[in-house]
């Protein structure tokens, strides 16, 4: 529910600086919590934990859905490991651990909260700045110099159960809509990030993800996707860089070699997966190798396409009611 964000590295791009400089503006007032809004991938996590970061402050991120509850938040008496039957004690949540040790709270995918939960993170939003445990018949203070609060979701219009949050919720936050990233935004995160990648195959790499994006969103050809939110954005890039940095010792920079792995598929219909495969040689130009880095598993080795890896038999535990046993 609630982890400590790890720091990403810094990425000088001109609209990043942009949205740092928005956010920085809209948080200067005190005690006043600040909504980032866009589309998936556009960096709004990212950008406050970088934030987080050029401050000095630690982070907390929770992120929220239609099943959390305020329980999850605050906490709640939980069995103490250990001890005798019956011993319960209070577990703090992620909220109240944040409010206990001043860090910055990000919460992600707001609206898709509950009423009762956005009732609750209304009490640390207004102006009292403050929440009350019954159970611990104590009541918790937002430092307003230390502990900030954020908040991210995507559009309505993205789908996916999110809804319209009430004005008057709304109005406790300094609202920044980011925009969305264009190919050469793209470009300029991925060569900073990922260095040893040639230009010439990251930008090949931004025009096959594009062109695929548009055609899922128009439908050519991917008639099963069109009423879904369905999104190729900037993580599948860069988990795309990540399979190149991690295989290239055994493969080199082929990024072919993990298309389908990483597009085709996702895709619902034989059909889907051959008009991604359609893209692929339409718009690398380049003569990758396509092979399909597929997985598969036998008794003995983890299969990544020509990439075999055998079990560590040294892991091998045995469940103690039972003769079966199971990888750890």
């Amino acid at each position: 529910m609630g982890t400590l964000f790890p720091h990403p590295p810094y990425v000088n791009l001109s609209f990043i600086i942009f949205s740092i400089t928005s956010c920085h503006r809209s948080g200067i007032l005190p005690r006043r919590a600040l909504l980032l809004e866009g589309s998936p991938g556009v960096g709004k996590t990212s950008l406050v934990a970088a934030l987080a970061r050029a401050s000095g402050h630690r982070i907390i991120r929770i992120n929220l859905s239609e099943a959390t509850e305020v329980t999850d938040l605050i906490g709640c008496d939980l069995p103490v490991e250990g001890s005798s039957c019956g011993t319960f004690a209070w577990r703090d949540g992620p909220l109240l651990q944040a409010l206990r040790h001043g860090y910055w709270i990000l919460l992600d995918e707001m609206n898709l909260a509950s009423q009762s939960v956005l009732e609750c993170l209304n009490a640390c939003l207004d102006h009292r700045g403050a929440i009350y445990i019954p159970e611990l018949g104590t009541t918790f203070h937002v430092k307003p110099q230390i502990t900030r609060l954020f908040a991210c979701q995507n559009p309505v219009e993205e789908g996916g159960g999110r809804k319209h949050l009430p004005k008057s919720f709304l109005n406790r936050f300094t609202q920044v809509r980011l925009k969305p990233l264009t190919p050469a935004d793209q470009i300029g995160v991925l060569t900073a990030i990922f260095t040893d990648i040639p230009l010439s195959s990251i930008e090949a790499m931004v025009q096959f993800n594009s062109i695929l994006q548009k055609a899922v969103r128009c439908g050519d050809g991917f008639t099963a996707l069109v009423d879904t939110p369905w999104e190729f954005n900037l993580r599948d890039l860069c988990r795309w860089g990540d399979l190149l940095m991690a295989g290239r010792s055994t493969f080199g920079i082929n990024p072919g070699l993990y298309v389908y792995l990483l597009y085709a598929a996702r895709m619902r219909s034989n059909g889907e997966k051959a008009k991604v495969c359609f893209f692929l040689c339409f718009t690398l130009i380049q003569n990758w190798c396509t092979q399909w880095a597929d997985v598969h598993c036998d008794l003995l080795d983890i299969l990544l396409g020509l990439l075999r890896n055998p079990y560590s038999f040294r892991s091998l535990i045995t469940h103690p009611y039972s003769s079966s046993t199971v990888y750890r």
